[in-house]
């Protein structure tokens, strides 16, 4: 009898499917689990690679790959690098220095079916032929450009015209106010002092006393 380390309710975990292979093919799938194991014989370790099925019926399946990166058969080592290598040109990743770095990448997995005996019993499981780059599927999508923002088109200039001065008021349409006479007769120095007005021009001769000069007739 052995004691499990805490109550187990099978109500909450789904069951686990026997398993069945998927059908030979290409897949495009993503690596979502990868660690070193030891190999069996204890002269080496494989990194052992778990891929998940992103389309297709068999969505969601795993296929696994073992790639014998430490190991006394040089043969071995060569071909587990190989496949390293085409794992890293199908993600587009040009050297890793941990597994973790190949996750989450999409690629096309190429996988077939092979057979193998348990005792009296034929079963088969699947085995990773070959890798490649999934077409159209997780590429990296161009660098945004920033946008630079443009200044706001100026107006174009306006001609400014020149406004006439305005009418004077008893001035008839159109007609402009008259230019002051800049050549009135100036007041002499003793009435600019005195304040006195300027002296009126003098009478023609003979003319009647206090008759303005556009009454007085012509002799």
């Amino acid at each position: 009898m052995v004691g499990l380390p805490q109550y187990f309710d099978a109500s909450t975990v789904e069951p686990n499917q026997p398993y069945e292979p998927i059908p030979a093919g290409d897949y495009v799938a993503q690596i979502t689990s990868s660690e070193m194991v030891d190999n069996s014989a204890g002269t080496g370790q494989y990194l052992q690679l778990e891929f998940t099925v992103l389309q297709g019926e068999c969505a969601g399946r795993k296929v696994v790959d073992r790639l014998n990166l430490v190991n006394p058969n040089p043969k071995a080592v060569e071909i587990a690098y190989g496949d390293l290598s085409a794992i890293c040109h199908a993600v587009n990743v040009p050297g890793v220095n941990d597994s973790m770095e190949l996750h989450g990448k999409p690629l096309t997995v190429s996988v077939k079916v092979k057979s193998y005996k348990d005792g009296d019993e034929t079963k088969y499981s699947n085995e990773v032929k070959g890798y490649s780059p999934a077409a159209g599927v997780g590429a990296v999508p161009p660098q945004a450009q920033p946008q630079i923002q443009q200044p706001p088109a100026q107006p174009a200039p306006t001609t400014q015209t020149q406004t006439p001065p305005p009418a004077h008021p008893g001035a008839g349409a159109g007609q402009q106010a008259a230019a002051p006479n800049f050549q009135q007769q100036s007041a002499s120095p003793q009435q600019q002092a005195g304040g006195m007005p300027p002296a009126p021009p003098p009478q023609q001769a003979g003319a009647p006393a206090g008759v303005p000069p556009w009454q007085q007739q012509q002799g």
